[in-house]
Order: C-alpha cells, then sequence, then structure tokens
C-alpha cells in the first residue's frame, strides 16, 4: 500500500512537542481563528501542568516554526481514569502555519474491522531534532477496545517519542481517517533462567472518544469567534 498521498495530508497537523523531560509528538486537530487544540499523551505534557511546577511547553512545527506556550497562555484536559492517557491543550496558533481546515475524525459509530492496516506519525527521539518531517509507521489494528478508556491496540512498533502521534487508516474516498492518537508501546517480558528476555509486543492507542470532555470548550471558542465575527 503506498501511504505517501495520507502522509502529505496528514503532516502538516503534526508538531513535535519539547518539554524540560524530553520530546513527544501532538497532533492538531481543531482550529479557529486564533487558537488551535493539540491532542497528545497525558504522559508527553502532564508534568509540565502540575501544580507549583509548570513550565513552558515547546510546540515545533515540520514547516520550521516554533511556539512556546507558558502555563498561563495555554488550557490543559487531561484523562480523569487511572489507565488513560490521554491530553488536550488549547494553545494560540500565532506563529503555526496550518492548512485552512483541519481533518475529520472518525468517530467510531462503524467498527473498523481487526486487520485494517494503519499508519501513524510520530517523531522519535533517536531522529535528530533537525529532521522536522515526522516519521511513519505501520501496522495492523490488532483489536480495539470500547470501554470508559477508549483504546486500541496495534500490531506495530510506537518507540519512544511518537507517543500522542495520529493514527489514520486510507478511507473508501481515499482520504486520511484519523481515528485516534499513540499512547504507548509494551514489548512482552519473558522470564527465564538467564534474567528477562524481551520480544516484540503491542502498541496502544486512544480514539479521539477519550477527548469529549474538552468537546463543551471548543465549542464555547467557536461561538466566542463566532459573536467577534458577526
Amino acid at each position: 500500500m503506498d501511504w505517501s498521498l495520507l502522509v502529505k495530508q496528514i503532516a502538516p497537523f503534526v508538531v513535535r512537542i519539547e518539554t524540560r523531560s524530553g520530546y513527544g509528538t501532538g497532533f492538531i486537530y481543531w482550529q479557529c481563528q486564533d487558537k488551535c487544540c493539540v491532542a497528545t499523551a497525558k504522559h508527553v505534557v502532564a508534568h509540565a501542568d502540575e501544580p507549583g511546577w509548570e513550565q513552558p511547553i515547546h510546540i515545533h512545527h515540520p514547516n520550521g516554526k516554533s511556539v512556546i506556550c507558558y502555563p498561563d497562555f495555554r488550557e490543559g484536559y487531561y484523562s480523569t481514569n487511572e489507565v488513560g492517557d490521554s491530553a488536550a491543550i488549547i494553545i494560540s496558533k500565532d506563529g503555526l502555519e496550518l492548512p485552512p481546515r483541519c481533518l475529520p475524525l472518525w468517530d467510531w459509530s462503524d467498527m473498523i474491522p481487526i486487520g485494517t492496516p494503519l499508519g501513524w506519525l510520530g517523531h522519535p527521539s533517536i531522529i535528530p531534532i533537525d529532521f522536522r518531517h515526522p516519521s511513519f509507521f505501520s501496522g495492523t489494528l490488532s483489536n480495539a477496545f470500547n470501554g470508559e478508556v477508549s483504546t486500541f491496540s496495534i500490531d506495530g512498533v510506537a518507540i519512544r517519542g511518537v507517543s500522542g502521534g495520529p493514527v489514520f487508516f486510507c478511507g473508501k474516498d481515499g482520504c486520511p481517517a484519523v481515528i485516534g492518537t499513540v499512547s504507548a508501546y509494551y514489548s512482552d517480558r519473558i522470564p527465564t533462567q538467564d534474567g528477562i528476555e524481551t520480544a516484540p509486543g503491542i502498541a496502544f492507542a486512544h480514539s479521539f472518544l477519550a477527548f469529549k470532555a474538552i468537546e463543551d470548550r471548543l465549542h464555547a471558542l467557536e461561538k466566542e469567534h463566532d459573536l467577534e465575527s458577526s
């Protein structure tokens, strides 16, 4: 399968997220006139909003533009479930050059068949930061769990730095259908006589159902923008 056309459409919305603790990936899935919302993984950014220890978050776009998001000028939303790892941050999009419309998100009203080819984009920590374009990975949908956390598993690799990147497949119209963001990779650790042997595992991702808690706030911002424009 040729993923290149899908990657070309999604890459402008993928950012590298930098904090003092390291790097991760984010995906811009909503925008209005002056703000945008970045979906990512909770473990990538939550420490930057720890009360009393807040710190700036740097957002690096593939076009070379970067913005610094200070605590007083961003809104963070995090999963409250103990096993949830989703996060969304509303920031100013000044300095970011985005396409005029974000990509549509898959709402999971139709289940995706297990075995469907999936792709994802991210910024692996082993790739030098000078390489601004996100890296591409692919695998297949292993399973979906539509419970409280709304996760799905992928037969594929998600190495450090890729957490928060968008997961997608090719829709019937040939366009990308973005279904969630990468959360983690769990290798299979096998006890042996010599210790622990690590074998290939599976990746996990969150569907966008995990971001419902922020929908009311995004709708409110859209209404504010409409009032200002009228």
